[in-house]
């Protein structure tokens, strides 16, 4: 893996371009988005040829920014004269989750997931509503203790191999303890049971165009990241690792199916898929090139559901209230979404589910493949619950909210990706 120097140069210039500008772009803040959607497209054109994933994760994380970067006037904000600051946030935020997955040492994927964890907690601090403030602290609580352990395992790893390079000697047990406490340090921001806590409030809490960005960048760098770390602490830890996802996927699965909040279930959803992430990410080498298949599909899906919800205000919704808060291009986009991380064919969260229990099946045989069916099965009787409401709902003729770019752009990439499969499957690399 190869960090992309000159995109994390262009989104990190983009950020501090924007944020040094704030005070003009308070006034024009579409200017401001304008600005933060040439950086990353920019960033995405210098990781074109680099070798290995790091394109398709640069892209990946590229096209999260853009729909997030388009969902800013939407964007439910305390003070709205921070858009600009917003968007300076969101593009450090994307800097953090490329360096987390492709830096060069261990060091690196620290930097990495620091600049996520502290753009996500600002990002959802700077949201409306009481409960914002107090979610973004317990995430930046939570991040900082992951950050210990992180250091710790650094320490651990660096007295034991004299060099903060990944490992490749011989496994001691001083190397196998910093591996473990980096692993779970990264754990946290894939939101693995039972360091979850912090990522169930951000998500619930934050605006919906924030919880979208930070849910489907933290998981694009943590899994990665995992992915690349937790194969040299030996296979033991990987079954570990593997059963922990399993207990994740179940857990939030039984926790979504009591939820009657649109925005708490997706929530508790976001855990589950961080669980069969965490399956495959401990199933080999296939599982691992699963994972990173299944984290770009569903980070997409993400955002396109969120981008659905954009701009309805940081009041809870009931699922039974969405048919009369959705306007035509909404209902369509979350119908789509939904029927998507329900794993419906043809569409994309059925190709990542395929491509995902195949190599779970084979390394960790048919009691947890199975267990896992049933916890993907059992999801989408909450994703399709709001379904056929929305559906009827199209129908209607009073004036409802408009849709945005946001959701055009989010769509028209789940709609490709139903299609054709192979775009990003063809270019994930060795991890």
């Amino acid at each position: 893996m190869t960090l992309p120097v000159y995109s994390v140069a262009a989104l990190v210039t983009g950020a501090l371009l924007v944020a040094g500008l704030a005070g003009p772009l308070t006034k024009r803040p579409r200017w401001a988005v304008a600005l933060g959607v040439v950086t990353a497209l920019v960033a995405a054109y210098f990781s074109a040829h680099q070798p290995g994933t790091t394109p398709l994760i640069t892209h990946a994380a590229a096209i999260f920014l853009i729909v997030a970067l388009l969902l800013g006037p939407a964007l439910e904000l305390h003070h709205r004269q921070q858009r600009p600051e917003v968007v300076a946030l969101t593009l450090l935020a994307g800097t953090g989750a490329i360096v987390l997955a492709t830096g060069g040492d261990l060091l690196q994927l620290i930097i990495g997931m620091e600049t996520l964890s502290l753009s996500s907690s600002l990002l959802v601090a700077l949201g409306r509503g009481e409960s914002a403030p107090e979610a973004a602290f317990k995430y930046f609580v939570l991040a900082a203790v992951s950050l210990t352990a992180l250091v710790y395992g650094l320490g651990l790893i660096f007295v034991s191999t004299g060099s903060l390079a990944f490992p490749s000697g011989p496994l001691t047990p001083l190397l196998s303890a910093g591996l473990v406490l980096m692993t779970a340090g990264f754990a946290f921001e894939l939101a693995l049971v039972p360091l979850h806590w912090g990522a169930l409030d951000a998500y619930t809490a934050a605006a919906p165009a924030a919880a979208g960005a930070v849910m489907a960048l933290s998981k694009l760098g943590a899994i990665v990241a995992i992915a690349r770390l937790a194969p040299l602490a030996g296979g033991e830890f990987l079954l570990v690792l593997a059963m922990v996802g399993l207990l994740t996927a179940v857990w939030a699965t039984l926790g979504a199916l009591a939820q009657h909040e649109i925005r708490r279930l997706l929530a508790y959803s976001a855990i589950a898929h961080a669980g069969f992430l965490a399956m495959a990410a401990g199933s080999g080498a296939a599982g691992r090139q699963a994972a990173i298949f299944y984290v770009v599909v569903y980070g997409a899906t993400a955002m396109l559901v969120f981008a659905a919800l954009a701009g309805l205000g940081p009041e809870p919704i009931g699922i039974g209230e969405l048919p009369e808060r959705l306007g035509l291009q909404r209902s369509l986009a979350l119908c789509l979404g939904l029927m998507s991380l329900a794993g419906i064919p043809p569409l994309p969260g059925f190709w990542a589910k395929l491509a995902l229990f195949g190599p779970v099946w084979q390394a960790l045989g048919p009691v947890p493949t199975i267990i896992g069916v049933a916890a993907a099965v059992a999801a989408a009787v909450y994703y399709l619950k709001p379904v056929p409401d929305l559906w009827g709902s199209l129908r209607l003729s009073a004036p409802r909210p408009r849709g945005n770019a946001g959701v055009v752009v989010a769509g028209l990439v789940v709609l490709v990706f139903t299609v054709l499969p192979s775009i990003v499957w063809a270019n994930i690399g060795t991890v």
